[in-house]
């Protein structure tokens, strides 16, 4: 409501209530460091419809992150309906989200002061929406009744990825759209619902957030309030930040999450490397080694040897199919908490620290695999019991290869089977969001390209062109339609493949001292490139396959960066290289160039990926 005449002096406020003095917030007043949440577009509808008379529905064309700006007149005292949705039913209403939630949620009403066309902006609300559904206007509307406004944290966007594949380009520009939407001062979960920030849906979709934006501060803010939110014991709830009530032993609320989670908790461990390595930042090692080290101390008060086993609570998550038992996830990232805290301390300068850490991991280790690997197969099986055979699930698989808990010697093995797996089952993906970070890659660089390509372009459900065919341009929170939102960001991990994987653009060093560039070149993608601002500068990968055969890559190394340029060419020194390029070694089937900082372009025949 707009008051007629309450900026004047004269204006009877008798009635409204004074403001009452209340108490500070707790804690330590600082500046901010992170970006600020505020208006980074103006969007207008792509359609209007009436659906019933005097409601309108507004339709964006995209799910976005926002706030719905109404320009309006009417009659004084008369009130205009804004409501919010993702989805429509059949007879083309908002279907208005609830979820878990108990409320009539994204609800926003304005009273019109009846002083003509009145604009107005919901300002101290957001949420997720592709819809506007509105009533109480007093006519048809006109094309700017209801725009909108896009929100979240305004970080610079660092990366662009384009490939031959309109798919791909499309699946990209979701995952991009997902993280963004998702992106207010944490990496929450679903703007339209619970807008919580979950620590495992954010350590699972990091990698993407980190090639395509610059979340260096936004991030080092948040870590801070992990440690503003661990309990003087040790844990961590797995919601940063939370309420005294939520996410810690024996609080009100979802019991899965009471004490350790380590899919969740791991979170305190990844985004401090991603910052690390994709950012260079030296310092938030010490800054986060305090409450690193009491998450770690806290988890091994529960997961004891001589067995490290943790079945309780949440394991892998949002999966198309078996995953395998809780522990074999869970124990799986309390190994890499374990080989972070050590990596850290070591970093520090606490060897005693680091070597205790290395100890206990090198016990987790040995423990999970007496537990799981098959030497006979040279695969991580699930035992089961009343003597039936142990079964394979595609998560446990690929989590012991990526996080280094896979016998010396056999990661190839693990991953070839993974490999057979995936085209057994037509390369149908039954992982969830934790082992999916990971797979794409793993099997690009054990040989297997081509297989991760045809996963990636699957069209069917569950599959990202599965949600795309079906008009959705964002990152559902489960494969399915029926996912209570389609306004996630966990399953945008795929976007880091499309940097390091088909365009081959990778960190070998913090801050991108040393460049790998190692791009997978699958049968059926005819190109693939991708570039970086990283703290040198812009670095790039593109390659192309030429009419005779023959494939380019082009690779601009930034300044003050060594690079190496990996050829997928069956390991084959070239007859010519470009000038400074020289030759190192063959390995994993591709010729292995140093390269200067500069553009050069390779031509080779590459070989099937």
């Amino acid at each position: 409501r707009l008051p007629r005449g309450w900026r004047e002096a004269a204006f009877d406020d008798t009635a409204w209530e004074p403001a009452r003095i209340a108490k500070a917030p707790a804690g330590r007043l600082v500046a901010a460091i992170h970006e600020p949440v505020t208006g980074v577009a103006t969007h207008k509808p792509v359609a209007t419809r009436e659906v019933s008379p005097g409601v309108w529905v507004f339709d964006f064309g995209r799910i976005i992150t926002g706030q719905p700006v109404l320009a309006a007149a009417g009659p004084a005292g008369r009130t205009v309906s804004l409501v919010l949705a993702e989805k429509l039913r059949k007879d083309g209403t908002i279907q208005v989200a609830s979820g878990l939630i108990d409320a009539q949620l994204l609800t926003f009403r304005y009273i019109l002061a009846g002083t003509g066309r009145e604009s107005w902006r919901p300002a101290f609300g957001y949420g997720g929406f592709r819809y506007v559904q509105v009533a109480g206007l007093t006519g048809p509307p006109a094309p700017d009744t209801v725009t909108a406004v896009e929100v979240h944290s305004a970080v610079a966007s660092i990366g662009t990825f384009d490939c031959g594949d309109a798919l791909l380009n499309q699946v990209h520009d979701a995952a991009r759209q997902g993280l963004l939407n998702n992106m207010h001062a944490a990496q929450t979960d679903t703007p339209t619902l619970e807008k919580n920030g979950w620590t495992g849906d954010a350590q699972a979709s990091s990698a993407a957030a980190a090639v395509n934006f610059d979340v260096a501060r936004t991030w080092t803010k948040w870590l801070d309030d992990f440690g503003d939110a661990q309990a003087a014991n040790g844990e961590l709830p797995e919601i940063v930040p939370t309420t005294p009530f939520y996410g810690y032993e024996n609080s009100p609320g979802w019991n899965y999450i009471w004490g350790p989670t380590p899919a969740w908790d791991v979170a305190a461990f990844i985004l401090p490397e991603e910052l690390a390595l994709r950012f260079g930042d030296r310092r938030i090692a010490a800054r986060t080694q305090a409450m690193r080290r009491r998450l770690a101390d806290y988890t091994a008060t529960f997961i004891k040897g001589p067995d490290f086993r943790y079945d309780r609570g949440l394991g892998e998550y949002a999966a198309a199919g078996p995953t395998g038992p809780v522990d074999a996830t869970s124990t799986a990232f309390f190994f890499h908490m374990l080989t972070g805290a050590a990596a850290s301390a070591r970093q520090l300068g606490q060897a005693e620290e680091a070597a205790r850490y290395a100890a206990l991991a090198a016990q987790v280790r040995e423990a999970y695999n007496r537990r799981y690997w098959d030497a006979a197969t040279r695969r991580y099986l699930a035992p089961t019991a009343g003597g039936k055979p142990a079964v394979y699930a595609q998560t446990m698989n690929v989590l012991p290869v990526a996080l280094g808990l896979v016998p010396d010697g056999q990661a190839q093995a693990v991953v070839d089977g993974l490999a057979a797996d995936l085209i057994a089952k037509n390369y149908r993906l039954d992982v969830g969001v934790y082992a999916l970070r990971y797979l794409p890659r793993l099997l690009g660089d054990h040989g297997h390209g081509d297989v991760a390509y045809k996963v990636a372009t699957r069209t069917d459900q569950p599959s990202w062109g599965f949600w795309l065919k079906n008009d959705i341009r964002s990152m559902p929170e489960g494969w399915s339609l029926g996912a209570r939102s389609w306004n996630h960001h966990y399953f945008a991990s795929i976007s880091s493949w499309f940097y390091e994987g088909l365009a081959g653009l990778r960190p070998a060093a913090p801050g991108y001292a040393r460049l790998q560039v190692r791009p997978t070149l699958p049968t059926g993608l005819d190109r693939a490139g991708a570039t970086i601002l990283t703290p040198r500068g812009e670095a790039a990968s593109r390659w192309r396959r030429e009419p005779d055969g023959l494939a380019v890559l082009e690779v601009t190394v930034p300044g003050a960066c060594v690079a190496e340029a990996w050829l997928p060419n069956g390991g084959q020194r070239l007859p010519r290289a470009p000038a400074g390029a020289r030759f190192l070694r063959q390995e994993a089937g591709c010729a292995v160039y140093a390269v200067p900082p500069g553009r050069h372009a390779f031509r080779f025949r590459p070989r099937t990926a």
